[in-house]
């Protein structure tokens, strides 16, 4: 049985950390480093303590000189545990689980970290969510929490009302059963999420299968069931 829990917080900021044992993560996505990326990703590893920071790029667009001011020749993140990685190659397969305009910084998300083999849990903060307060004030209460799913927001949408996509509901299945059940289809919100390591494996191999088809807000909560 896979879990959930809401998290009722507003706008935030995407990102993957993780603490001194490896076990729970945070990683921050971009398709390009930038002054402007990397003075979040300062904010973030100046607030979150012990935790480890990944700044994962786009290998398509990022330049080496990017890179090379994020990774260590700036003083402020010489002192944190920050690390600048290459987001992993995502099989055509995979696309249909990103969007239009995230593109696909969430199917990497979950190839990262199921390939991550050390981590129990990681959030995923996006690449357009901020948040000005400390960073571990937002994470630390779910420390403990077993959930698979820590989500901002989950929109409940139905064939009768505002919002539904009828094609959209009619394309997302997992494990062959559809993603809506009795006419309900749930979406997840992604600004600001943490997603178990069992999980991730487990929609991975979906994605590989061919077993899960649709878009990742549709998606997620259908593969959590």
């Amino acid at each position: 049985m896979f879990i959930l829990t809401l998290l009722l917080l507003t706008s935030l900021l995407v990102l993957v950390y993780s603490n001194g044992d490896e076990d729970e993560a945070v990683v921050m996505l971009t398709r390009k480093v930038t002054w402007c990326s990397y003075n979040r990703a300062v904010h973030l590893a100046s607030s979150v303590n012990e935790r480890r920071v990944y700044l994962l790029y786009s290998k398509q667009t990022q330049d080496l000189e990017s890179v090379a001011i994020a990774n260590g020749s700036c003083a402020e993140l010489k002192k944190r545990p920050y690390q600048v990685k290459a987001q992993p190659e995502v099989p055509s397969t995979w696309r249909t689980f990103g969007g239009l305009r995230s593109g696909v910084s969430k199917p990497a998300f979950i190839k990262w970290l199921a390939s991550s083999t050390n981590l129990k849990y990681a959030w995923h903060i996006e690449d357009d969510a901020f948040f000005s307060g400390a960073w571990n004030d937002l994470f630390d209460p779910f420390r403990h929490n077993t959930a698979d799913i820590v989500a901002t927001r989950i929109l409940r949408y139905d064939d009768s009302g505002r919002g539904w996509n009828k094609q959209l509901a009619i394309r997302c299945r997992v494990q062959g059963r559809p993603c809506a059940m009795r006419g309900v289809l749930h979406h997840s919100s992604w600004p600001v999420l943490r997603l178990s390591h069992r999980l991730a494996t487990r929609i991975a191999t979906a994605l590989d299968s061919g077993q899960l088809t649709g878009t990742h807000e549709a998606s997620l909560l259908a593969a959590c069931r």
